[in-house]
């Protein structure tokens, strides 16, 4: 699908308004740039033209003005965009960050080609409120951000190492990864060491506030909330160490507030913060510093508002590690609910939740409602059924965004029944159910599902005794599971007029998207139509799988049979019975010719030849026969009443409906009439 077509399809399945009905800017130079005269839109200078209803500049090229009212539509075409503008903290949209502080969709050309990357100056995109506004983010990567950690001791790092919201925020068919919050400044050394600051909250996105943040059919891998920073250590012999900082939680997405809605996402691969190690004591009076917690919810943290997760698959996340105390002893605790950390209940509803590290899910508060249809492998700290979903690696299945296929076998497929209230496709746009009901988690599971490059085959008309060039069927599994085709038969009313010409289908093992193919010859034995089956057995829906085979068969061209024998001239002319065989392709045409059997003189002093004495042109339907009268020539006439009679041969050269040549001839004798 070009960039183009991907647009109207994201804000489709966004429900949102096409470019075309908005306000739109459009992005034209991948430079991170601020230059009203270069005639060039940078990604940056179409979010302050949004955020201030002006024009980038008054030259040709420049971005066009933002809409007083309404939603500005930024395209961003496929390529990608580096944040270069170093100077985190401000929201003016001048440098660090892209401060989005008006009503903006940012439409790209889809995740897998799309890509912000913010070169780890700072996080990328902020949405800081207080005005408020509506954003959406679509059909985008977003990596390399990182929140800043703050040049004052003990102070905790920014959150969001990716995106900060605090109004309202919509994140669609798009890829966060490689996105860090904040790491604590480091706690002072001092007569009492000062305590580390805190990892920053939120890897990938925090919510903060009030916020209202929506995602949908997104990815979200290898983010990591902010480590906690070491105490620092104490000079004075009685003075104690710091404590170390505590690390950030919500490896992905931590929310403070407001609401927080997922639908068909993953994630995977995500790490909440470690805690910094507690700071050394002056000496035998004062007391080691003690290390920081670890950080929790290695995929969601939630400490307040509400939470909801409607097929979202959480796999592989880890929680942050506890710091060191400096004077050894039993450390803090790690971090809890590698997949789902929250102290203020949420829903799970058909969410698949497995081998999170070191449990799916962990509530210091109101407990996590069951919304129904869940998975929680391989413990049983999540609502939902403790068996295995059989999930995938991380990978490309299709659609903008990689996700974790359900393998043979997965606790997962149909397990959300009719009614089960499952989105209408899952994240990679493949429709629900693709079986007898819905998968849980963010991927539905399309059976073996075998794809021909034709139901039939047509070989046309071919004569008998021949065989036809090779003609190919391939088979593509476009299902999910893998398809292993068994067998490839001809079958039908006439097989044995067909034969196969290779076959790389048996026995091969086809994933999803591979092709195998199968040759078939025709090879007509009979006359007429004549048709067969190629019958390809398989273990997908519908099997066998069958090609209809058709052609027509000629049979073999013997030319006319000519009437031989004695035949008399009547006004200078003869008639010669010809007969066209009855399976005959089309009808028998050429010209019959008739000449002395022998050389004979025509003339006093000429020279004995044979003599060519007249010829007619027909055409006679299959299975008919038929008097062709040839005019004799002069000399011809002369010849056969002057002798009584003259031996001739008539030749036949006859073309059949497909211009087959054939030669036929008999011996005549001309009598006068």
């Amino acid at each position: 699908m070009t960039s183009g077509a991907v647009i109207p399809v994201l804000l489709a399945a966004l429900a949102l308004a096409s470019p075309a009905a908005a306000n739109q800017i459009k992005v034209n130079t991948p430079f991170d740039e601020v230059d009203p005269n270069d005639g060039s839109c940078s990604l940056r200078e179409a979010v302050t033209a949004a955020n201030s209803n002006f024009a980038s500049g008054v030259v040709a090229g420049e971005c066009a003005a933002g809409a007083s009212s309404g939603i500005d539509v930024i395209v961003l075409p496929a390529g990608p965009y580096v944040l270069q503008r170093t100077g985190a903290g401000e929201n003016t949209n001048a440098t660090g960050d892209l401060d989005l502080t008006s009503d903006i969709d940012i439409i790209g050309a889809g995740a897998r080609t799309t890509t912000i990357d913010a070169n780890h100056i700072d996080r990328v995109f902020d949405v800081p409120g207080p005005a408020p506004v509506t954003v959406v983010l679509a059909g985008i990567t977003i990596q390399g951000g990182r929140g800043v950690t703050p040049s004052t001791p003990g102070d905790p790092g920014a959150t969001g190492g990716a995106i900060r919201n605090r109004e309202t925020l919509t994140v669609a068919a798009s890829t966060l990864r490689d996105n860090g919050a904040g790491t604590g400044a480091g706690g002072t050394s001092g007569p009492g060491g000062g305590t580390g600051g805190a990892g920053g909250a939120g890897g990938a996105i925090v919510n903060e506030g009030s916020g209202i943040l929506t995602v949908r059919g997104s990815t979200l891998t290898a983010n990591f909330a902010g480590n906690g920073a070491d105490g620092g250590n104490a000079t004075d012999p009685s003075g104690g160490g710091g404590a170390g900082g505590s690390g950030g939680s919500g490896g992905a997405i931590s929310s403070g507030g407001g609401t927080l809605t997922l639908t068909n996402d993953t994630l995977t691969g995500n790490f909440a913060g470690t805690g910094g190690k507690g700071g050394a004591e002056g000496g035998n009076l004062g007391f080691p510093g003690r290390g920081g917690v670890g950080g929790s919810g290695g995929g969601i943290s939630i400490t307040a508002g509400s939470a909801s997760l409607t097929n979202v698959t959480l796999a592989s996340n880890d929680v942050g590690s506890a710091g060191q105390n400096a004077g050894g002893g039993s450390p803090p605790p790690d971090g809890t609910g590698g997949g789902f950390k929250t102290a203020a209940g949420g829903s799970l509803t058909n969410t698949v939740a497995a081998t999170n590290v070191p449990t799916n899910c962990a509530a210091t508060g109101p407990a996590i409602s069951d919304g129904g249809h869940n998975i929680s492998f391989s413990d049983t700290s999540c609502p939902g059924a403790n068996a295995d979903p059989r999930l995938g690696a991380l990978q490309n299945n299709g659609g903008q965004t990689d996700t974790l296929a359900l393998g043979g076998g997965s606790a997962a497929v149909d397990l959300v029944p009719a009614g089960g209230a499952c989105p209408a496709a899952d994240q990679r746009a493949v429709l629900r159910p693709a079986g007898p009901a819905c998968d849980a988690g963010a991927y539905e599971q399309r059976p073996a599902t075998a794809r021909l490059s034709a139901t039939t085959l047509p070989f046309g008309r071919l004569r008998i005794g021949l065989t036809s060039a090779p003609r190919t069927i391939t088979l593509t599994n476009v299902g999910d599971l893998a398809l292993s085709p068994t067998a490839a038969t001809l079958g039908g009313t006439n097989p044995a007029d067909f034969a196969k010409a290779g076959d790389t289908c048996t026995g091969a093992f086809l994933a999803l998207g591979a092709s195998c193919s199968i040759g078939v010859r025709f090879k007509p034995i009979a006359a007429g139509l004549l048709t067969a089956a190629l019958r390809i057995a398989d273990n997908a829906p519908g099997s066998p799988q069958q090609v209809a085979l058709r052609g027509t068969g000629i049979p073999k061209f013997a030319g006319v049979a000519i009437t031989g024998g004695d035949v008399h001239l009547k006004k200078g002319k003869v008639r010669i019975g010809l007969s066209c065989p009855r399976k005959t392709a089309g009808a028998c045409a050429g010209t019959l010719t008739l000449k002395s059997a022998k050389a004979v003189s025509t003339g006093k002093h000429g020279s004995p030849h044979v003599l060519t004495l007249g010829s007619a042109r027909f055409t006679i339907s299959p299975g008919k026969v038929s008097n062709v009268t040839v005019k004799i020539s002069q000399a011809g006439r002369k010849l056969v009443h002057h002798n009584g009679h003259l031996a001739a041969i008539a030749t036949a050269v006859t073309h059949d409906g497909f211009g087959t040549r054939k030669i036929t001839s008999a011996r005549l004798k001309l009598l006068p009439g």
